[in-house]
């Protein structure tokens, strides 16, 4: 259980086409998602969701936060999300900044 989060989200880390071998989805070009809070949240945890898929071509992993309390009627949680994406592959060790 978490309170007052500072940010959750989904980062494609591994940007190495080789560990990809799929010349079609390109997978180490998909974006990354970031949320930050903006407000008080309250208690509570992310979730992170894998949907079930016959096919590789639907994104199925989804990330969310869930209250500890029941969400009161026109309860409102503000956030800003970042939209990041990096078009060169990345090879070697990354230090995070």
């Amino acid at each position: 259980m978490d309170e007052h989060p500072r940010g959750f989200g989904l980062v494609q880390r591994d940007r190495d086409p080789t560990h990809y071998q799929d010349p079609e989805s390109f997978f180490y070009l998909r974006p990354s998602y970031w949320i930050e809070p903006l407000g008080d949240w309250g208690k509570g945890g992310v979730e992170l969701v894998e949907i079930p898929t016959d096919e590789e071509i639907h994104d199925n992993i989804a990330a969310y936060w869930v209250p500890e309390a029941p969400v009161q009627p026109k309860r409102r949680f503000h956030s800003r999300t970042c939209y990041m994406r990096i078009r060169t592959p990345i090879t070697g060790h990354q230090a995070a900044g």
